[in-house]
C-alpha cells in the first residue's frame, strides 16, 4: 500500500462509507497541534459535490465564516456558511485550504461529509466481493479504473 492511498474493509456488507479524519482550522500562521487539530466520522459521498461539515466541528474548532454560499440538498435550498479547513484522510495525506460549508444538519453521527471536490483529486473504488464491502482512495489519480476492459 503506498503512502498515499488507503483502503477500510468490513466484513460484511456495508450502506455508508466512513472513516475518521482529522481538522484543523485553516490558517497559514497556525502550527498544527492536538490543541487545534480534531478528530471527526466522515461520510463518503458521490452524491454531494462539496465536502460539509456540522456546527459541532464548527464549534471545536472556532471556525469563522468566510462567505456564504446556496446549497442544494433533499430538503431544499439554504444559505450555508463557508469556511476553509484542512482535512487529515486516512492515508496521511492533507487536504489544504479546503473550502466547506456547513450543513443545515447531519445524520447518522457524522461530522463531516466528504464530497466530490475531495473525491476527484484522486481515485475512488468500492468493492462488495464475497460479501464484504471495501472501499480505496489514493491521491494522486494513477490510473483508470474500467472493470469492462
Amino acid at each position: 500500500m503506498s503512502s498515499n492511498s488507503f483502503t477500510n474493509k468490513s466484513s460484511i456488507i456495508i450502506r455508508q462509507l466512513k472513516n475518521l479524519v482529522y481538522v484543523s482550522p485553516r490558517d497559514e500562521r497556525l502550527v498544527p497541534t492536538a490543541a487545534n487539530i480534531t478528530q471527526w466520522w466522515a461520510l463518503w459521498d458521490t452524491g454531494a459535490t462539496g465536502t460539509v461539515i456540522s456546527q459541532r466541528v464548527v464549534d471545536a474548532l472556532h471556525l469563522q465564516a468566510i462567505s456564504y454560499q446556496k446549497c442544494q440538498t433533499p430538503s431544499g435550498v439554504y444559505d450555508a456558511e463557508c469556511y476553509y479547513i484542512d482535512i487529515w484522510l486516512p492515508n496521511k495525506v492533507v487536504i489544504k485550504k479546503i473550502l466547506v460549508t456547513k450543513a443545515q444538519e447531519l445524520f447518522c453521527g457524522f461530522d463531516i461529509l466528504i464530497g466530490m471536490d475531495i473525491i476527484t483529486f484522486g481515485d475512488f473504488a468500492v468493492s462488495n466481493f464475497n460479501k464484504k464491502t471495501s472501499f480505496s482512495f489514493r491521491i494522486p489519480s494513477e490510473a483508470e479504473i474500467d472493470f469492462s476492459k
